[in-house]
Formats: C-alpha cells, structure tokens, sequence
C-alpha cells in the first residue's frame, strides 16, 4: 500500500471517529431543541384561551345590554305581557349564535331553556350584567345575562347562553395548533376536537396520572399549570391544563407528530457526513 493510500485512509478514519459520536450529540440536542419548541409553543395556549374569554366576556355582555334596552320590553315585563316580551326577545336575538334567555319579574324563565342558577339572576338585581360558565350534567355552558329596568325598577333580565362543544375545541385547536379537550367538573369529556374514541381515552390518562386542572380560572385572571408528559398507547404526548370556572380545557401535543420531521433531520445530517467523507 502506498503512503499516499495510507494517509487518504488515516483521515478517513479520523473524520469517521470524529464526525459519528459528534452526529450523536448533535441528534440529542436537535431532539431536545424541537421538544423545547414544541413545549414553548404549548405554553402559549392559556394566553389564547384567555384572550378569547376576554372577547367572549365583551361581545356577549354587550349583546345581553343591547338586548335588555329593546323599546318596549321592559315595558312589556312590568305589565307581565310575556307574549309580547318573548317575541321582542326572540326577535332581536335572532341574528345572534346563542339561545335566548328571559327572565320575568317573578324570577322565572319565559322562554324555556336550562336552568339558569340564581346568582346570576341575583347579579342583574345589582345592576351587573355577568358572563358566566356554568355546569350541566354532562355539557358546559355560557351564560350571559344584563338586567331589564323600569327606571330604577328591576322587572327582569335578559341575555343568552350556548354550550362549549366539539365547536369551540375545534376553534382553540386552530388558535393553539393543538389538540384540545373541553371537560366538565368530573373529568368527563363535552367537547374535541380529536375523535370521540381518542377524546375519551386521553382524558382517562389525563385522570390516571392526576393531571386533570388545579389551576387558578381564566375568570379570575389565573394561568396555568405545568406542561407534563404522558403516554396513551405507547404514543407521547405534552399535556397543560387550564380552567374555565369548574370546567377544564385541556391542550395536548402528539409528540410523534410534533417530532416528524426529526427523521428527516437525522437523514440530512447523514448525507452531509457522507459528502464530508466523500
């Protein structure tokens, strides 16, 4: 074998002892790098979750105010004509995506709707016009509601509610680019935006492993809790809860997913060392 051979197989050797363990590390820490994006990126969803609140909050108390000063109402509820003061509401409500509620001077519900709970309607006695989530056995709603006067006379109160479903998860998994899971007070799950088979199953690993709120409400102005990692039929997900009142809304990144294009990084980086050793 000729010294020039020799040499050109001696730096070959180099570069591979060198370049593969420096591939390994470089491998451990673009891994750690994209589950650190991906970690950051989950991280944000409570923000979001909070900011459409906020909106919800706005657009809704201003709706059950704009609806609460109809000509005519509360006209209508003093003098106990419902006929009147349903149509009037149904009416103007029309054009808006939630169901309607009224409430008459007597407490009661005129329109038939799910029960509306009194500290609500205790609020519009006040002159407040709350927003509120409330709890059903088995769905989430939000209810808004704003007094209706008589002068300074309360005769009833008006608003909406509608529930939170496969519809808003669906939203937040656009805002978020995650998966998301609205939950009721007991872990059950009333909306997805995954499949209702995949839905169930990671809320039951979520309550498995305990990992199912104990956060401060976005109401109160509350943030979230840590990211934790779990996994349901070998597949790894991050997980982070935030809370709506009693109800939990749940983010979820599939770290397989999230991680897809780590194979064709390690592809490149094996194609440059090839060139490198070329």
């Amino acid at each position: 074998m000729s010294l020039k051979r020799a040499l050109l197989i001696l730096v070959v050797l180099v570069l591979a002892v060198g370049t593969i363990p420096a591939g390994i590390v470089a491998n451990g820490l673009l891994n750690r790098a994209l589950r650190d994006q991906v970690r950051e990126s989950l991280a944000m969803a409570p923000e979001l979750l909070g900011a459409r609140w906020a909106a919800t909050v706005d657009v809704r108390m201003m709706h059950a105010r704009d609806v609460a000063r109809t000509p005519g109402l509360a006209e209508a509820l003093a003098q106990r004509n419902e006929a009147v003061a349903v149509r009037i509401v149904e009416q103007t409500g029309s054009a808006f995506p939630e169901a309607p509620v009224l409430i008459g001077p007597e407490e009661e519900a005129l329109i038939p709707t799910d029960s509306v709970p009194p500290d609500l309607i205790a609020a519009t006695r006040r002159g407040e016009m709350p927003v509120s989530v409330v709890l059903d056995s088995g769905s989430v709603r939000v209810v808004s509601l704003a007094p209706v006067q008589m002068g300074e006379d309360w005769v009833g109160a008006v608003g909406g509610t509608s529930t939170l479903d496969g519809a808003e998860a669906a939203t937040l998994a656009g805002l978020s680019r995650s998966d998301v899971l609205i939950l009721d007070g007991v872990g059950g799950v009333v909306g997805a935006s995954i499949g209702d088979e995949e839905a169930s199953e990671l809320a039951s690993a979520l309550a498995e492993v305990g990992f199912t709120g104990g956060v401060t409400g976005l109401e109160a102005g509350g943030g979230a809790e840590e990211i934790r990692e779990f996994t349901v039929n070998e597949v790894p997900y991050f997980a982070l809860v935030a809370s709506l009142s009693s109800s939990r809304v749940v983010f979820l990144k599939n770290l397989n997913r999230e991680l897809a294009v780590l194979p064709l990084l390690r592809r490149i980086g094996l194609w440059s060392v090839g060139v490198t050793l070329a």
